[in-house]
């Protein structure tokens, strides 16, 4: 990976490669060795690693963030031509569906009805990608695994040997889990993905690319869930507005990474 592969904002540092880049640095690696952690970064999961100091620690050890979030994309274009939105959805996609290279996976989330409708998909388009095992049962709130789940999870990943680790919990969930896991698995990469498996195996609609065009795609997702997501934009989005205030005053909203 080079230095042009991210930029700093926020004083975060961010991978703004696009999806491309982001699958070529992940079939580059080494299936034996330990995964690189990758997490498609948005101004909620940005606002919860400077005000939440327990997820901050932790979230440290994510080895690439990936710009998935529009805000983020659109305020760092004003900074740098060379930024490319990647969407967790769009790559989780491209993955599975559009990559010539025959890869397996392993998914944690969603329920048995995902991974099952996920297996159906790539049966009937002929993709070289396969799901290899999931873990779909409770995971804690603070992304930690019970000893006997652990024991499940590590005992099928390292049997399936799968090329890549999905994780689909919902911030923070799935990124504290991610980092707790990397060392202890064998795969390319572990990348966390939350809204994407209810997008690919079916049980959402994904917004109109129109939509996300326009830095709209929050108003689908709203509208989808507005009981759980009405008050989480409001806070993050003021939180995130004044992230952006603070770190202009001091100077730190752009940085060459």
């Amino acid at each position: 990976m080079s230095k042009q592969d991210c930029r700093l904002f926020l004083q975060r540092k961010l991978f703004v490669s696009g999806g491309d880049r982001l699958l070529e640095i992940i079939e580059s690696r080494d299936r034996l060795s330990a995964p690189i952690a990758i997490d498609f970064c948005n101004t909620h999961v940005l606002c919860l690693s400077h005000y939440s100091r327990g997820f901050s620690e932790r979230y440290s050890d994510v080895d690439l963030r990936v710009v998935d979030g529009f805000p983020l994309y659109r305020i760092m274009k004003f900074q740098w031509e060379d930024i490319h939105l990647c969407r967790g959805p769009d790559f989780f996609k491209k993955v599975l569906f559009d990559s010539t290279t025959k890869s397996s996976h392993y998914i944690i989330g969603g329920s048995a009805k995902h991974c099952n409708a996920i297996k159906e998909k790539l049966a009937k388009e002929n993709s070289g990608s396969r799901v290899v095992g999931a873990f779909v049962d409770v995971v804690a709130v603070d992304g930690t695994l019970s000893r006997e789940q652990e024991k499940v999870v590590l005992s099928e990943i390292q049997s399936t040997q799968p090329d890549y680790v999905w994780i689909g919990l919902g911030t923070p969930k799935q990124q504290l889990l991610a980092v707790s896991l990397k060392n202890k698995i064998n795969c390319k990469a572990i990348l966390t993905v939350g809204y994407a498996l209810d997008v690919v195996a079916g049980h959402k609609k994904d917004a109109h690319p129109l939509l996300i065009g326009l830095g709209m795609g929050w108003v689908h997702r709203l509208c989808q869930d507005p009981k759980r997501l009405f008050f989480r934009y409001l806070k993050y989005n003021a939180l995130f507005a004044f992230l952006l205030v603070s770190c202009g005053i001091r100077g730190k909203l752009f940085d060459e990474a």
